[in-house]
């Protein structure tokens, strides 16, 4: 049996200098990134704030140190006078004891309210007492432009506090599901395969949901639902109301497939839903 030996070579250049000496360009560059990087710490802690942990007790389900089965994301979306109103994952909560962890460390139990499935949300709500939380700030997601800054904060790589920054790819993409049409933000922020979580404009406000639901191929880049189009959908879900369910894919049929096609104008359905 042969024995292989690593050798290193020693270093032949003397001895190590332990302290770069930077130029004062460079040190104004690395100041004015600093300064760039320091301004999307401050608008993730922002809307950070705004954020909770929901979880539920220990089920015996896998969980590593990137992922954690028990626990997801939540945005605290509305208050009254007793309760928070919580907007989560529908496929972690539904029908499941789940609590609520506020940024000032105390919990508290959730009790489902409803939940739409076309997009996953769900609402959750807690009792005020005990707990301190900060309702989330919502911006125009008709005001987004391609090429615009954004931070998203969430589960975006398995775990929940996470965050990313980048810019908009798209502010205009508008896809067809389940008895809805929706605008889609896409961005150039690598998430996860089951990223859920909000992006946030460079003043904090949220101006999308982020989904998973369109991805495309092996891509991860963060979307989001356009907070503008799902505003009345997550309102419906605060006040207990579900969303009407109809079950049809469609599409406008627009003058072309009329002139074309002898389509009539109007809604062309695509496809039905099974069972619906």
């Amino acid at each position: 049996k042969q024995n292989v030996t690593v050798s290193v070579p020693e270093d032949t250049q003397g001895e190590v200098e332990t302290t770069p000496v930077w130029d004062e360009e460079f040190l104004n560059q690395i100041e004015n990134l600093n300064k760039d990087y320091a301004v999307i710490k401050a608008v993730a802690a922002k809307v950070s704030g705004y954020t909770v942990k929901v979880y539920r007790p220990s089920d015996g389900s896998q969980s590593t140190s990137f992922y954690n089965a028990n626990e997801a994301f939540g945005l605290v979306a509305a208050e009254d006078d007793s309760y928070y109103y919580i907007l989560t994952d529908k496929s972690f909560v539904n029908g499941k004891e789940c609590y609520v962890q506020y940024p000032d460390g105390i919990s508290a139990a959730a009790e489902f309210v409803e939940a739409d499935t076309t997009t996953g949300f769900a609402i959750v709500k807690t009792l005020k007492e005990g707990v301190t939380g900060n309702v989330a700030v919502l911006g125009s997601s008709a005001a987004v432009r391609e090429g615009d800054l954004v931070v998203a904060v969430g589960e975006l790589y398995g775990f929940v506090n996470s965050i990313g920054s980048g810019m908009i790819t798209g502010a205009n993409v508008t896809v067809s599901d389940t008895d809805s049409v929706f605008k889609i933000i896409t961005t150039d922020i690598v998430g996860s395969g089951n990223s859920f979580g909000v992006i946030a404009n460079m003043n904090g406000a949220v101006t999308g949901i982020i989904t998973t639901n369109y991805n495309t191929g092996t891509s991860n880049h963060v979307t989001a639902y356009a907070i503008d189009d799902v505003a009345q959908i997550i309102e419906k879900l605060m006040n207990g109301n579900r969303c009407s369910y109809f079950g049809i894919r469609g599409q406008l049929a627009k003058e072309a497939l009329f002139t074309e096609d002898n389509v009539p104008e109007g809604i062309y359905i695509t496809s039905v839903e099974i069972n619906s």
